[in-house]
């Protein structure tokens, strides 16, 4: 679970900062020690600093190039690296392109004020993160097709749009997310209905053609489905799909806690 958030200039000033949990003590010092940590590595052994880890908690960090503006990410211990460097990335990015110009204005004053509306944006940025998780299975070897459908967890939600990936051969136009949507609501309560006289449910599917095959993991309301071609190393694309269901989960708890969903 993430317990602050810091958005820090290259001069070291915190521009945003978001506590969630517990208090940190000096959040300026802090943010200002860090900034010269990250610039003591990039000057003397031209590395980023990504993460850190101590007994209690965890810190990730992000840098936006351009602006030299860092995300400062402390989180629990549990929370993998990997879910640390996509959540950092992801409030930086977001958080460039919303206050660009603002950012690029080096001689004028700067205030946190300026950047107080990122507090009601901060959902939506830890929402795009579900796009890059889905990157990281679309982009291996003979993947053709990645999608990802999310769960609704209160009444009254309309339904978050299905992620569609494509590679290969295949071009997104070419996919009637819709339909595509539908028919995996389908295939799945089939399957769960086929599971629930022995009190089971589906962990895994798999359709297998002539050319390729079509793989279904469901897990916690949400669902991914992948289309493969015969250069595919199953085994392989099968550990990266539960990797990243598993970090969508943390993302949506994440998402519960700061009262999103």
């Amino acid at each position: 679970m993430i317990t602050t958030i810091l958005i820090v200039s290259a001069s070291g000033v915190v521009l945003f900062q978001r506590q969630f949990s517990g208090k940190l003590k000096q959040a300026s010092m802090v943010g200002s020690l860090l900034t010269a940590v990250q610039e003591f590595a990039s000057s003397n052994i031209e590395m980023f600093l990504r993460s850190a880890r101590f007994e209690k908690s965890a810190i990730s960090f992000a840098s936006d190039t351009t602006t030299k503006t860092v995300c400062v990410l402390f989180h629990d211990l549990e929370d993998s690296d990997r879910l640390g460097s996509l959540l950092a990335n992801g409030i930086i990015r977001s958080f460039v392109d919303q206050y660009s110009a603002k950012l690029e204005q080096r001689s004028a004053a700067i205030s946190t004020a300026d950047f107080a509306s990122f507090h009601s944006r901060l959902p939506a940025c830890i929402r795009t993160v579900y796009d890059d998780v889905l990157s990281n299975v679309s982009s291996q070897r003979g993947v053709l097709l990645a999608a990802l459908k999310q769960p609704i967890l209160r009444a009254g939600h309309a339904d978050a749009p299905m992620l569609v990936h494509t590679g290969g051969e295949l071009s997104s136009r070419s996919v009637d997310t819709l339909a595509l949507d539908v028919n995996l609501i389908g295939l799945l309560n089939c399957a769960s209905d086929l599971l629930s006289s022995s009190q089971d449910a589906p962990r895994a599917l798999e359709v297998h053609g002539p050319s390729g095959s079509i793989m279904l993991w469901p897990k916690r309301g949400f669902c991914l489905l992948v289309r493969i071609n015969g250069t595919a190393h199953v085994p392989h694309i099968a550990a990266r799909a539960d990797e990243s269901l598993e970090i969508c989960c943390q993302i949506q708890s994440l998402l519960i806690g700061i009262g999103d969903e």
